[in-house]
């Protein structure tokens, strides 16, 4: 199956998404696709924007990873993790972009292992709002593929 073929599959399959419910809560995987899409409401599934009408954006990540639903036979252990909030304390885009520096990476490739994880809470922004959950990164590079000595140039 070619990317292409994996990114529109997993975006149609509608993939489970990775839940941080509680401190310690994390997920590790294997990166399959990213995509950048524009964030919705949680409440009326409505494309959320900021103030000035930009969209909010958000990249949405599919980790194949070991997790199983033991109900459900047809679960595949892909689950997509969402990387939004900008670079404000610790949140899942800041936490996963630093870990991306410290492996000495550039940037998210397909075939990279990623885990993040729930560490903590911040502080409530407003009086009766929750505080914002506090995420950390770990980021390991594809590995290089082997290169056949009897034909270096060969794909």
């Amino acid at each position: 199956m070619s990317t292409t073929d994996v990114n529109a599959f997993l975006m149609s399959s509608g993939a489970r998404s990775a839940k941080f419910e509680r401190i310690g809560a994390k997920i590790s995987g294997t990166v399959v696709s990213a995509e950048v899409r524009q964030q919705t409401d949680i409440k009326t599934g409505q494309p959320k924007t900021w103030d000035n009408g930009d969209p909010m954006m958000q990249v949405v990540v599919a980790l194949q990873t070991d997790e199983r639903d033991p109900d459900d036979p047809d679960d595949d252990g892909i689950r997509n993790v969402y990387l939004k909030g900008g670079f404000k304390s610790s949140t899942t885009q800041r936490a996963v972009n630093e870990a991306i520096k410290a492996a000495g990476a550039s940037r998210l490739e397909v075939g990279a292992t990623l885990q993040l994880a729930y560490v903590g809470d911040g502080e409530a922004s407003q009086r009766g709002f929750n505080p914002p959950k506090q995420y950390a990164a770990r980021y390991t590079p594809p590995s290089a593929q082997p290169i056949d000595l009897a034909d270096p140039f060969a794909d």
